[in-house]
This record gives C-alpha cells, structure tokens and sequence, in this order.
C-alpha cells in the first residue's frame, strides 16, 4: 500500500473512531481519537486498550473496543 493510501485509510479510521466516540454520547476533543490511533499504532492488546481507555470512556468501554478491534480486523 502506497503512503498516500496508509495516510487516507488513516484518516478515515481516525474519523470513524470521533464518530463512533460521538454515537456513544463520549465527549470527543481532537486528541482522544488521536491517542486511540497511537495505540493501534503500538499495536497495544484489546485488554491494553480497555484498561487505558476506561478512565475516559467509562461504561461504554468495552463496547468501543469491542467495536473498535472488529473494525481493525475486517
């Protein structure tokens, strides 16, 4: 895959991620999807993941990274 298309499939992720944060009814700023895409970066684990993303996603959690891993994993 050519840089052009890592960085398009990048944003389209990262879009996703603000839209599904928002469908949730999180507070979404500009930086929580972008640390969401650092850890996928870091190819951190699904358990990783919850554990970090728990203090800012509370009960809805699991549900996003469920969400999210089935996603990464098509």
């Amino acid at each position: 895959m050519a840089v052009g298309q890592n960085l398009d499939v990048s944003k389209k992720l990262k879009a996703a991620i603000k839209a599904k944060l928002e469908e949730l009814g999180v507070y979404v700023d500009d930086e929580l999807p972008e640390y969401i895409m650092v850890m996928i970066a870091n190819k951190k684990e699904k358990n990783q993941m919850k554990d970090d993303l728990n203090l800012f996603l509370g009960k809805c959690t699991n549900k996003f990274v469920d969400w999210l891993v089935f996603v990464i994993y098509l």
